[in-house]
C-alpha cells in the first residue's frame, strides 16, 4: 500500500508545503490538533519583509519570498494580504544608520526618508518622526486566511485534512520513519514533515528559543492608514477588514515582553494607549488579544531539511514571510529531487554533527 505524506501541522508553512506537493502530484495528508491556521499562524503580526536578515543568505530567502508570495496570489487569488509598505523607526540615532547602511548593502529597496514625506504617506500619525526607512515592496498578511486558502487549494487537489489528533512521537523501522503515533492511533507514512511551529521541539531533536508573543486586533475601522508602522514603542498595521493589527515590537524583546506571561491583560492595554498616541483622531477599541509562541529555531534562523530517513523539517520564525517559498522548495526537494541551494545555509543538521552526512550539506 502507497502511503501518504503526512505533514504534522496546519499553519501556512504546512498549507503551503501541502499545496506544493499536491501540485505535483503526490497524496498528502496534513495532521493538526487545533485547527487551519489556528497555531502561531493566527498569532502573528503578520509582516511580509525582509528588512531583518543576520546574514547575506538568510536575506536572500526573505526577498525571494516577497517575490513567492505574488506567485502565490496569482495562482490562488486576494488572500487578505495589503501591499501597503512599511515606515520602520524603531531605532534612532547610529542604530538607524547602521541599519540603513545593512540594508543599502544588501541591496534592499529601502528609502530613507524625511518627516514631510512620513506626514504624506501616513497622514493618520499624529508624531511623525523626523526620518525613517521606507520598504515600498512589504506588506501585512492574515497568516490564517493564507493557510485556509493554501489547505482548500491543496484538497481540491487531492490532499487530505485531518483536525483534532494529537502527534505524540514518531514511528520507526530499523533506521527509517514511517509514520506518526496520534491519540487517535498509528499514522502510517511515506515521509513524514514536521512543520508543527512551536511543537516542533517536541517531535524531533531541534533546539528552539522559542518566545512568547501577544498580538492584539483592534474593532474594525474605516481605512485610513496607508503603511505598516513600525516605531519604537509599538507596531501596528491596517488589516483588509480594517482592524490594527498590533504588537510590541518585532523581535519579541520590548519591554513588555515579560508581561505576556505574567499580565498579558495590562500589556495589551498599554499598547492600545501607545496606539492612540499615534493614532488620537482614531476611537481604538480591542476586539481580539492572542497570545501564542514564537517558533524561533536556536540560532534565530530557519531549519529546513532532512533530519533522518524518512524525516523532513520545516521550523522558523517569520513563517508568514517564507511560507510560499518554503512551500515550493521542500516540495522541489521531496517530489522533483531537486536539491535547493537556497536551503543550504539553513539545514537542521547543523546543530548536530551526527546527522551531517544525511544530507550532504
Amino acid at each position: 500500500m502507497n502511503h501518504p505524506i503526512v505533514i504534522v501541522g496546519a499553519g501556512i508553512v504546512g498549507a503551503s508545503i501541502a499545496w506544493n506537493l499536491a501540485r505535483r502530484g503526490k497524496s498528502v495528508l496534513i495532521l493538526d490538533q487545533t485547527g487551519i491556521g489556528k497555531g502561531a499562524t493566527a498569532r502573528s503580526f503578520g509582516w511580509i519583509n525582509a528588512n531583518f536578515a543576520e546574514t547575506p543568505a538568510y536575506f536572500a530567502l526573505r526577498s525571494a519570498a516577497i517575490d513567492a508570495h505574488h506567485e502565490m496570489e496569482a495562482a490562488l487569488g486576494p488572500v487578505a494580504t495589503r501591499w501597503c509598505g512599511c515606515l520602520w523607526w524603531e531605532d534612532v540615532g547610529a542604530a538607524f544608520d547602521a541599519h540603513a547602511a545593512e540594508l543599502a548593502a544588501f541591496g534592499y529597496a529601502a528609502q530613507v526618508v524625511a518627516k514631510p514625506e512620513i506626514a504624506r504617506m501616513a497622514s493618520a500619525l499624529a508624531r511623525p518622526p523626523e526620518r525613517a526607512i521606507h520598504v515600498a515592496r512589504e506588506g501585512g498578511a492574515d497568516g490564517e486566511v493564507i493557510a485556509a486558502r493554501l489547505t482548500e487549494a491543496a484538497v481540491a487537489l487531492g490532499a487530505k485534512v485531518w483536525i483534532g489528533p494529537k502527534v505524540t512521537s514518531l514511528l520507526r523501522q530499523d533506521v527509517r520513519v514511517i509514520g506518526v503515533a496520534t491519540d487517535h492511533g498509528p499514522v502510517p507514512a511515506s515521509r513524514v514533515i514536521i512543520a508543527a511551529g512551536a511543537g516542533a521541539a517536541a517531535l524531533t531533536s531541534l533546539p528552539m528559543a522559542n518566545k512568547p508573543g501577544l498580538i492584539l486586533r483592534t474593532r474594525p475601522l474605516s481605512p485610513f492608514l496607508g503603511p505598516i508602522i513600525m516605531a519604537p514603542d509599538v507596531h501596528f498595521r491596517q488589516d483588509v477588514e480594517g482592524r490594527i493589527v498590533a504588537g510590541e515590537i518585532f523581535s519579541g524583546d520590548g519591554p513588555g515582553q515579560a508581561s505576556i506571561t505574567t499580565d498579558p491583560g495590562a500589556l495589551a492595554d498599554e499598547l492600545v494607549r501607545r496606539i492612540q498616541a499615534h493614532l488620537p483622531d482614531q476611537k481604538i477599541e480591542i476586539e481580539l488579544v492572542t497570545l501564542g509562541q514564537r517558533p524561533v529555531p536556536k540560532d534565530g534562523l530557519p531549519a529546513v531539511g532532512l533530519l533522518e530517513d524518512g524525516l523532513y523539517l520545516a521550523s522558523m520564525h517569520s513563517g508568514i514571510t517564507l511560507a510560499p517559498l518554503i512551500g515550493t522548495l521542500v516540495a522541489q526537494e521531496i517530489a522533483e529531487g531537486r536539491h535547493s541551494s537556497e536551503l543550504a545555509p539553513f539545514r537542521p543538521t547543523r546543530f548536530s554533527q551526527r546527522l551531517e552526512n544525511i544530507l550532504g550539506g
